[in-house]
């Protein structure tokens, strides 16, 4: 029986569901911490292609092999630092349960996906034209006079899995990201937040 002096309490279902799901913080601050180290390599990546060219020539690589792999070097870093932002801003969004999280995320999974198979054969284009130049270096290390040719195609196989495990590696997230906002139970929690 109610009372004139006892009202009962609205019922609110967007705070029932805000606390007993947690996985928009947990993750919001896994975007958050990603997307903030992409963001710092992809910095770093963008000013240290630029230092690291005197390095480059002592090692043999000239500046016409750098100029033929300069989307590599510079374009990708850029892209790299643009996306590592956009998850950034996913996160701390996701972090305070804001509905332009969900689409921002989803479209930051697709590039990255996008852009992890876009750079994948430049990056084994460039490796396969530095190997002449490591195997020298692997020499003259082991004092050897003579080339070991066994030892190329080794290097080359191994860098092009090393390519194809990265390729998968950074796909992970994106892809993991994107099954779980396609969810509709997740969808609709999104839909409630403000």
């Amino acid at each position: 029986m109610n009372s004139p002096l006892y009202a009962p309490p609205e019922y609110d279902p967007t705070q029932e569901i805000e606390l007993r799901s947690s996985w928009p913080k947990v993750l919001g601050i896994l975007g958050i911490v990603f997307g903030g180290a992409a963001l710092l390599f992809g910095i770093v990546g963008v000013f240290g292609t630029k230092m690291a060219q005197q390095q480059y020539e002592s090692f043999g690589i000239t500046q016409e092999i750098l100029d033929r792999h300069a989307t590599i070097l510079t374009v990708a870093p850029m892209i790299s630092t643009g996306l590592g932002f956009v998850l950034l801003l996913g996160g701390i969004l996701l972090a305070l349960r804001k509905k332009a999280s969900r689409p921002l995320i989803m479209i930051w999974a697709l590039m990255k996906i996008g852009y992890s198979l876009w750079q994948a054969p430049l990056m084994m284009a460039f490796q396969k034209e530095l190997l002449p130049m490591q195997q020298k270096m692997m020499n003259r290390m082991g004092n050897s006079k003579e080339p070991m040719p066994d030892m190329a195609a080794i290097m080359n196989s191994v860098g092009s899995v090393i390519q194809i495990v990265g390729v998968f590696w950074l796909c992970a997230l994106p892809i993991f990201m994107l099954i779980w906002f396609a969810r509709a139970k997740i969808a609709r929690e999104v839909a409630q937040w403000g």
